[in-house]
């Protein structure tokens, strides 16, 4: 036994007695607390984990703050190195320990991992999270949390069979799987794997490479699930393909164009569909401020058929669809989900960003020379 921590822990010192003596321990008395940090985990009688997963989650918030330093350091980067920053520097920290403790579903770290994923897209806090997963196509924290669990298993597994550990293990599994063991099979319910437990007790260790595309298949799944029930990604479902995920973050785009690009895909580019709302205006009398033909100004409008933007259009979103004679039988709806292609959403972005800039010079300074 360790000697160091002179505690006994108990949920509530306060409403209960504890013990009718003093306890001693390597002839120094035991002091009762609540709750005792240890191994930068904080230990509960109840094996209540809320106070860990607090602190961890408020560790790696700070840690993504030098991700943030970095990537104003250096202006901008892509979505492979910004996805290595948050591997190294935020998940280590929001993970720690995460075998053991990782089973719940804690709403925090999740919450911190939709923001990191937001300030890359350039989107505000508002955005619909299915849209903004299935662009950034990262594992959700819970599923990390998992397969945290799982090479945990594959430790103990190969463990020698006199270390305590082990012996722990193997207790559990005699009981029927009480505790951890428990969580562990919960988990290869949820996903469809088979048991780490064979045959007379003996032990299997995982391959988690597979296990890691099973479980992003299946967020995958829930994402486009959640996604088709909001009404504000009216347009995103319909041109996003969902077989082809990652076309915008991949994309040789200026910070400014993946910006403008993931507001028009989530629904929240400031257009009058969307400020409508604020404003309790309803849907089918959002028009278009520019043109004043009385048509709602939602994502198609604002792309394709808004008279005051047609000269600006006509450089380069009309020199684009025609160099494509394939547009020329395609509905507005197939026409976005083309222009957003790996080989024509540079351009479609380039051209998205200065139609929106000459809309807000026309609403926001009338007296600008450049209309």
């Amino acid at each position: 036994m360790n000697p160091a921590p002179q505690v006994l822990i108990c949920g509530d010192i306060h409403q209960r007695p504890l013990c009718s003596r003093d306890l001693v321990l390597c002839e120094r008395e035991l002091v009762y607390v609540p709750t005792y940090k240890y191994l930068g985990c904080w230990i509960h009688e109840f094996s209540n984990n809320e106070k860990t997963v607090s602190a961890l989650t408020s560790a790696a918030g700070r840690s993504y703050g030098r991700i943030i330093n970095i990537f104003k350091q250096f202006g901008d980067m892509g979505y492979e190195t910004y996805t290595m920053l948050f591997d190294n520097y935020v998940l280590p920290v929001a993970g720690y320990a995460a075998g053991v403790w990782g089973f719940k579903d804690y709403p925090a770290p999740q919450v911190l991992q939709n923001k990191v994923a937001r300030f890359f897209l350039g989107v505000h806090r508002f955005a619909p999270l299915p849209a903004t997963s299935i662009e950034m196509d990262w594992l959700p924290m819970r599923s990390i949390r998992w397969i945290e669990m799982l090479r945990m298993m594959n430790r103990l597994a190969g463990l020698d069979e006199e270390r305590m550990a082990k012996r722990v293990l193997r207790w559990d599994i005699e009981l029927g799987g009480v505790g951890w063991v428990r969580d562990v099979l919960n988990i290869c319910e949820v996903w469809g794997i088979p048991s780490p437990i064979g045959p007379y007790m003996t032990l299997f260790q995982y391959d988690l490479e597979p296990i890691q595309r099973i479980a992003l298949r299946e967020a995958r799944g829930h994402w486009v699930e959640s996604a088709q029930r909001m009404p504000k990604v009216r347009t995103y479902v319909q041109i996003r393909d969902f077989m082809d995920i990652g076309t915008l973050v991949l994309a040789n785009l200026s910070r400014g164009q993946r910006s403008t690009m993931a507001k028009l895909l989530c629904g929240i580019l400031p257009l009058e569909i969307e400020v409508g709302r604020f404003k309790n205006v309803p849907a089918e009398r959002r028009f278009c401020t520019l043109c004043k033909t009385e048509e709602v100004e939602n994502e198609v409008h604002f792309v394709f058929t808004c008279e005051k933007l047609q000269v600006e259009r006509s450089g380069t979103l009309d020199i684009l669809m025609h160099v494509d004679n394939d547009f020329e039988e395609l509905t507005h709806i197939e026409s976005l989900r083309k222009l957003i292609s790996p080989g024509r959403i540079k351009t479609f972005a380039e051209c998205l960003e200065h139609l929106y800039r000459f809309r807000q010079d026309v609403i926001y300074k009338p007296n600008s020379t450049r209309h």
